[in-house]
């Protein structure tokens, strides 16, 4: 394991990997192309991207450049998933953090699919209606700004995205609010 991926091993709660089979896994998406990576993080909270983050920014300010592409389903069809240097797979931050029906507010990770999203918002009577591929994360249809058949009428996924938090390429976390045109000015 070269020592990169050894010290965010010992720094993150999720896995780095850089052995053979898994990078030739993360080296294609549904695009006809193909990139071998350096590395695969499988982070498991906001944490881990912050420190993995952190920790490539401080290796930038070395001379040492690895760019960071963030991977949802691997469904994208331009190549948008893969890159030459760490690939961050949100398939382990896959969690329902929370559904309030009342407010009509949910709360996920970015690695949570459509298709498991409106499952859970199916007990309680309550879907989100886009018409994308089920198999779809939630970060990458708000990534890539998703609009559908549907959008005329019920709008895009920008329409039902009130909060996100992201991580700048500081390390540091940020939370977005929404804005009212009102205040815009």
């Amino acid at each position: 394991m070269n020592k990169i991926a050894k010290y965010l091993n010992q720094h993150i709660i999720g896995n780095v990997f850089d052995s053979a089979p898994i990078l030739e896994a993360y080296s294609t998406d549904n695009s006809p192309l193909k990139i071998l990576p350096q590395m695969v993080v499988l982070p498991e909270n906001t944490s881990d991207i912050c420190k993995t983050v952190k920790f490539v920014n401080q290796l930038s300010n070395k001379s040492v450049h690895i760019p960071i592409t963030v991977r949802g389903s691997g469904l994208d069809k331009t190549g948008a998933d893969l890159g030459d240097g760490i690939i961050m797979s949100m398939e382990h931050m896959n969690k329902i953090l929370e559904i309030d029906d009342r407010a009509r507010l949910v709360r996920v990770q970015a690695g949570v699919t459509l298709g498991q999203l409106n499952s859970a918002l199916a007990l309680y009577g309550l879907t989100v209606p886009i018409l994308a591929n089920p198999r779809d994360t939630i970060g990458s249809l708000i990534a890539n700004f998703t609009t559908d058949s549907a959008a005329g009428k019920y709008n895009g996924i920008y329409y039902y995205v009130d909060q996100l938090e992201a991580v700048l390429s500081t390390g540091e976390p940020m939370q977005t609010v929404r804005v009212s045109r009102p205040h815009m000015s």
